[in-house]
């Protein structure tokens, strides 16, 4: 956006430079590959455009007699720099009005006035004679401890809000930056600024996220629900970014799974079963934080979104969680809205376990090539019943049956868990392969969004979810 006369005239200076370079580019067309051209001539009349929209905008409103209106926290540092221009103010001339050097000031309006006191957007407000709604009025009349007490109250844990929702400390930030963080957290947990105004203690409001759970034993009600609501949101940023996808039925039989990927992709491993996901145009998410839950699968307006959050770093352990929330986004493919959350508890009794069931069954035979059962009971059978023979015998038959070891290990360990026998830190002594899998598909997800689907502030939540490092 230009924000002063000097570089607007800039600006017109770079539109000539940009069009000169296109006649030079047309003149030496002959003597570069057509593509290399083409790629070049588009990306300079692509700028172009962009500069002669900031021209055009820069010209309106410097001829606007309109009032300005903030509705809400996202308005702020838009509107301010808009009614500026509009008003007739200069940047030295508002800054003058603010007490503050010009530098200061332009550097506030570079930076979307980042780090700026409510103070200050309060005076801004009064100069420029922006209209506010009632809810912006009180928000910038009250006192910054009583925001931090609010939120507080919420019971968001504070290190959660810095890694995911905002960087910076409640007990640091800014008073610009809490207003970011009261917009995000409003975005997620869909409550009004009103409700957070009001002198009652605030409640969010989780969305009815149709789940088919029962909460493992000892779990925290309220931890779940604003954990999932978080991850539920994120989601829907993946999906608002990958909009692009074709959707494709999704095989529902493990040997017509199977050679699919086999077909497109060769081996049945995570990585090749991850990429042919994305070709049925189903998003996959991973996420980076501990507990809650370990997998995913939502359904909204008829596309899937998988969500991977498995703590361990083990291809085969990804693979069968991918697997089997693959399965439920197969079932009832004519409902448009559907969604399953599996916790880490593999003991839990779920509303839909039959479903379950059929999922992890679905899972084994995929990596166990349509044997899953068979397997198990040969392993069974030579240990003679007795588990501690068991770690040797799971190898001998892998390798004998030429199946992965660490799938075997894992749908033994699996099996065992519904026996009420923890079997899983055998099964994890015997995986193999040094890629991490977390990284893999947080990889392969960024190659297929399509991040200008995204505002500003939903690329900074989804960046933070996929970059911010593992929660406390």
């Amino acid at each position: 956006m230009i924000k002063n006369t000097l570089e607007y005239r800039i600006t017109e200076d770079r539109i000539v430079e940009f069009e000169s370079a296109i006649q030079e580019l047309i003149k030496n067309q002959n003597s570069m590959d057509q593509i290399m051209f083409d790629l070049h001539k588009d990306s300079l009349e692509s700028q172009i455009t962009e500069m002669k929209a900031d021209i055009q905008e820069y010209k309106e409103l410097k001829n606007s007699k309109k009032t300005f209106l903030i509705n809400s926290i996202e308005d702020i540092p838009h509107v301010l720099i808009r009614a500026r221009i509009a008003s007739g103010y200069t940047q030295e001339e508002v800054a003058k009005e603010l007490k503050l050097d010009l530098d200061t000031y332009m550097k506030y309006e570079n930076n979307d006035f980042e780090g700026v006191e409510i103070a200050y957007i309060a005076k801004l407000i009064e100069v420029l004679k922006i209209e506010t709604s009632q809810d912006i009025e009180t928000l910038i009349n009250v006192s910054k401890n009583d925001l931090i007490r609010k939120i507080s109250d919420t019971g968001l844990n504070s290190n959660f809000l810095m890694k995911r929702i905002y960087p910076e400390r409640l007990s640091e930030i800014s008073d610009t930056g809490l207003l970011n963080l009261l917009s995000s957290i409003q975005k997620i947990f869909k409550f009004s600024l009103r409700d957070l105004l009001n002198n009652t203690q605030l409640s969010l409001n989780i969305p009815n996220l149709q789940a088919k759970y029962k909460l493992p034993e000892n779990a925290n009600k309220n931890d779940v629900e604003i954990y999932t609501s978080y991850a539920y949101y994120i989601a829907e940023l993946a999906l608002k970014a990958t909009n692009h996808l074709q959707i494709k039925d999704i095989p529902s039989n493990p040997k017509s799974f199977y050679y699919a990927v086999q077909k497109n992709y060769g081996d049945v491993n995570f990585e090749n079963v991850l990429r042919y996901t994305w070709d049925l145009g189903i998003c996959v998410l991973p996420l980076n934080d501990n507990g809650m839950f370990h997998g995913a699968f939502w359904r909204r307006q008829g596309r899937n979104v998988i969500v991977l959050k498995q703590k361990v770093r083990q291809e085969s352990r990804w693979l069968f969680d991918l697997l089997h929330e693959l399965w439920h986004a197969a079932q009832e493919p004519e409902k448009e809205e559907r969604t399953i959350i599996d916790f880490e508890d593999e003991n839990q009794l779920l509303e839909h376990e039959k479903e379950e069931i059929v999922a992890n069954k679905f899972a084994a035979n995929i990596v166990l090539s349509g044997k899953a059962e068979y397997l198990v009971q040969q392993c069974i059978d030579r240990a003679d019943g007795k588990i501690p023979y068991l770690k040797k015998v799971v190898q001998e038959v892998a390798i004998e049956e030429n199946v992965p070891v660490g799938g075997l290990a894992n749908y033994l360990a699996r099996r065992l868990s519904s026996q009420n026998h923890n079997w899983w830190g055998v099964a994890n002594n015997l995986q193999t392969g040094d890629q991490n899998p977390w990284e893999l598909c947080r990889d392969v997800f960024f190659e297929n969004i399509n991040l200008d689907a995204l505002d500003e502030s939903e690329q900074l939540l989804l960046s933070n979810a996929l970059f911010g490092g593992e929660e406390i």
